[in-house]
Formats: C-alpha cells, sequence, structure tokens
C-alpha cells in the first residue's frame, strides 16, 4: 500500500499526524519476520497516518513496510486490524494484482506487505489506450460487483451525497478561484452552479482514489501489472471510480471504459463518470493552488473535462 498523497482528498500534508518516537522501522521489521532482521530500509513515502518503507528480502522478493503513526495503541490496533481485512477483501475481488499482506502487529502499527512492481501510470503512460481501458473495466466490474454486505464489514459508506460533495468542492474552489487563468475559472464557476446527479440507489464497493499514481503498469507501458492504495475505499457511487481515471487519462477513454464495463450503472451513467471527473478535478486544483503545489497538470485536464461536459 502505497502511502497518501492527498492529491484529491483533503487531508492534507499540513495536517499529517506526527511520527511516533517509539516507532524504529528495523525493530519493527525484525518483529515481523526475523529473516528480514538487519536489512536496509529506504522510505519511500509518507502518507496521514503512516510512512511506507521499501526492503528487499534475502531471496530477492520486493516488499512495503507501512508504520503506523497513531499514537493511541487501542485506535492504532483497530485501524491496522480494519486495514488488513480491507486488502485481504480487496485481494479476492481484484482481477489485477494487489499488495498482499504478509505478516501484521495490530498493537505495534506495523504491517508488511508484498510489493506491486513496476511503474505508476504518473510516471509512464499506457501505450495501448484502447487495452488499457478494457483492462480497467474488467477490474472494475468485479469490484462493483464485489458482495456489498462483505464490504460493509471493512469499510464504510460514503459519507458524503452527490449534492454535499458538489457543496464542498464550491467551498474549496472559492478559495482559489482567484489564482486561475479567467478561461478556466468561468467554466468551472459555470460547472459548480449547475445541480449536482441524484444518488444512486445501488451503491457498490469503490477503491475511490483511482488516479494515475495508484495504477501501476509494466516498465514500458504495455500493460497493467495492480492497482495500489485501498485506504479511501468506500460503499459508493461506482461512477466516481471511472471518473478518476477519467480525469487522469482523458474524456477520450471514458466510452471505451463504459462499453467494457459491465457492473451497475444506473440512471445517466456517463454523465455522472464527467461529473465526478470533474468534482475530482476542481478538488485536486483547489488543493494544489491552497499548498503551493504545481498544478498546471492538474488544471490541463480538468479543462479537457470541462469542455466534453459543455
Amino acid at each position: 500500500m502505497s502511502p497518501r498523497r492527498s492529491r484529491r482528498h483533503p487531508r492534507q500534508e499540513s495536517m499529517s499526524l506526527p511520527r511516533r518516537p517509539d516507532a524504529d522501522p528495523a525493530a519493527l521489521l525484525a518483529g515481523l519476520d526475523r529473516s528480514l532482521a538487519g536489512l536496509g530500509l529506504t522510505e519511500v513515502g509518507e502518507g496521514f497516518d503512516n510512512i511506507a518503507y521499501a526492503v528487499r528480502s534475502p531471496s530477492g522478493a520486493r516488499l512495503l513496510l507501512r508504520v503506523s503513526k497513531v499514537a493511541d495503541p487501542v485506535e492504532r490496533a483497530r485501524v491496522l486490524t480494519k486495514d488488513v481485512a480491507l486488502l485481504e477483501f480487496a485481494n479476492r475481488h481484484s482481477s489485477l494484482t494487489t499488495n498482499e499482506v504478509i505478516a501484521a502487529d495490530a498493537h505495534a502499527g506495523a504491517l508488511l506487505l508484498t510489493e506491486v512492481t513496476g511503474r505508476t501510470a504518473d510516471q509512464i503512460r499506457p501505450t495501448d489506450r484502447v487495452a488499457f481501458a478494457a483492462t480497467m473495466a474488467t477490474f472494475l466490474t468485479r469490484l462493483h460487483t464485489a458482495p456489498v454486505v462483505e464490504a460493509a464489514l471493512v469499510t464504510e459508506m460514503d459519507p458524503r451525497s452527490a449534492a454535499q460533495w458538489l457543496v464542498d468542492t464550491a467551498t474549496a474552489w472559492a478559495a482559489v478561484a482567484d489564482r486561475t487563468p479567467v478561461t478556466l475559472r468561468d467554466r468551472v464557476d459555470e460547472f459548480l452552479v449547475a445541480p449536482a446527479p441524484s444518488d444512486v440507489r445501488r451503491i457498490t464497493f469503490c477503491h475511490n482514489d483511482l488516479g494515475d499514481e495508484h495504477v501501476v503498469l509494466s516498465e514500458d507501458g504495455g500493460h497493467v501489472r495492480g492497482v495500489i492504495d485501498w485506504s479511501d475505499a468506500v460503499l459508493g457511487d461506482p461512477a466516481r471510480d471511472l471518473g478518476l481515471l477519467t480525469l487522469d487519462f482523458g474524456p477520450g477513454i471514458v466510452d471505451a471504459l463504459i462499453d467494457d464495463y459491465h457492473g451497475p450503472t444506473g440512471a445517466d451513467f456517463r454523465g455522472r463518470v464527467l461529473w465526478f471527473a470533474a468534482t475530482a478535478g476542481v478538488e485536486g486544483l483547489a488543493w494544489r493552488l491552497a499548498n503551493a503545489r504545481p498544478w498546471q497538470v492538474t488544471a490541463d485536464r480538468l479543462h479537457d473535462v470541462l469542455a466534453v461536459l459543455a
């Protein structure tokens, strides 16, 4: 599991939990697997509530150690136990490779995982967009048809309705709108005053952060190897997962995705997919502007989605 990037979600790095002074990653690794004691660890990222380290086993396997930053031991154990159950559920219902749990210590807040090898799609783009869309549609079909009753044991209902999502997005945008080019600002303003789509009756198990940084491709970009980081998984509108892919890989992919997707849809599925793509784009752009992060790529992607919606 990769650490959370907060690219779209308002868990900003400035709000990240402090590191635990008692958490020695080398000692935690040895406690999980004695054969890994003394091996070198490389920090590869830090999320809101965890730090991730890469390690290579004596056999050459690439592994990830995730260390919780949650200070309270009871809450730390609760979160890690639920994360393990979530990952195991995702593995059972994913057509693509995901991180597998090797060992866990809930009290210590340490989790040892397999690494999904390759390059994330924010580093290299798929060479065949049609094949990519078909693979992701198959992945989402299986994911979105997973038993909701079982999924409810490992994750929660998305707390935001589409209407609330729109309100939150508009609030975030209002704080930074004057920092954007006028043409984009006008298009975003027009989008935000339009009504949100009706909420779907049939919710599904959703990855809920299916951006390019969480899709792992082969080294040459020729095929999809896996999907990582399930931390934001929810029970929600399946259109959101397709919307996030549409934002990051371009609206030209939306019809191919929908054509090969055989999960639950509901009314105006294409419209909802594009709506979620746009709201994610506005939310992500607002976060980047508010936190002085590079924003032009996100702005360009949002512009392309809004052009299709117009």
